[in-house]
């Protein structure tokens, strides 16, 4: 039987456990939150899903976790997720982990936390599950390996700070461009966030990559723009709705003539288990590994941290 660790069981983590319970194999899932709320609201979605070979456990202490671990999945909000880490490596040894975004919130942690994975030999991705969405799946093969590929990313208030680094991923994903430079024209100030605590960012980032790729993101303060993708190179034009589903694409070699198509964004919930099933059958995963995520992670903390002058503090509350 897998023995699986579930770390953070609010909105998102909730929606990763309904996942898990489609893994189609033997395997027990503790659960781990600190509110009995959050565990209360996981224990009701994790029913709400047949399973045959799945169990779940509920705690609030880290100590009811297994000392060995196939995998774990952290799924706490960004200001603790260092926290759990630690919590949960110098409990359990763990196989395969996967962290959700935006990872920390402080530069320091990233290096401390890749150091821990390291020590303890635990292979680690981050889950920038864009890539698995089948709109960036089929355009992959118009862009690897490409020059002068523009993503364009644009809506109102869409949650620039939370989500910014989905679409910076995309950068290595759809082009192979690993690192990239990153400029901003951000409105003065932040928005606060959904989630207390945290904050949005408005205006646009512009990220360069190595081989005069990009990616501009542009989040509008106001308004009811909905939120897009317009993708382009010298042989496609691709632009997507995502709320409704309606993409149209044009390719050189059909004389650019618009095709009207349809593509949807797949839940959460509907892709936790294929990951995590690749990560520990073949030891791979198309998601970015902790230490290919990481320059991107650093390079946006240090604009949004250059905008709220906090070089000082170090401290960007987004999640």
């Amino acid at each position: 039987m897998l023995e699986i660790a579930l770390i953070g069981a609010g909105q998102l983590g909730s929606r990763h456990l309904q996942g898990l319970a489609l893994l189609g194999r033997r395997a027990r899932v503790t659960v781990i939150d600190p509110g009995a709320a959050a565990l209360a609201t996981a224990r009701e979605r994790f029913a709400q899903i047949r399973q045959d070979d799945v169990e779940a456990r509920f705690s609030q202490r880290f100590d009811d976790l297994p000392a060995s671990l196939d995998a774990a999945v952290i799924a706490t909000a960004a200001d603790v997720r260092r926290e759990a880490v630690e919590e949960l490596f110098s409990r359990s040894r763990v196989r395969v982990a996967l962290l959700e975004k935006v990872l920390f919130q402080r530069l320091v942690d990233y290096g401390a936390v890749g150091k821990l994975l390291d020590e303890s030999g635990t292979r680690a991705w981050v889950n920038c599950a864009q890539r698995l969405w089948p709109f960036f799946r089929d355009l992959r093969p118009l862009t690897l390996g490409k020059s002068h590929i523009e993503i364009g990313v644009s809506g109102a208030q869409w949650g620039l700070g939370c989500n910014a680094i989905h679409n910076l991923d995309l950068l290595s994903y759809l082009t192979g461009d690993g690192r990239c430079r990153i400029e901003s024209a951000l409105n003065p100030g932040t928005v606060p966030s959904k989630r207390a605590g945290f904050v949005e960012f408005t205006g646009t980032l512009y990220a360069f990559g190595e081989r005069g790729n990009r990616v501009i993101q542009s989040a509008y303060r106001e308004g009811d723009a909905p939120f897009a993708f317009d993708v382009r190179g010298d042989e496609f034009h691709a632009v997507w709705r995502v709320g409704d589903g309606a993409l149209h694409l044009a390719r050189a070699n059909q004389g650019w003539k618009w095709q009207a198509l349809e593509s949807r964004a797949p839940f959460q919930s509907q892709l936790t288990h294929i990951v995590l099933a690749e990560m520990l059958d073949k030891g791979s995963s198309v998601l970015p590994t902790y230490a290919e995520s990481v320059p991107l992670h650093t390079a946006m903390l240090e604009t949004f941290l250059g905008h709220m002058n906090r070089h000082a503090t170090d401290l960007c509350p987004v999640t």
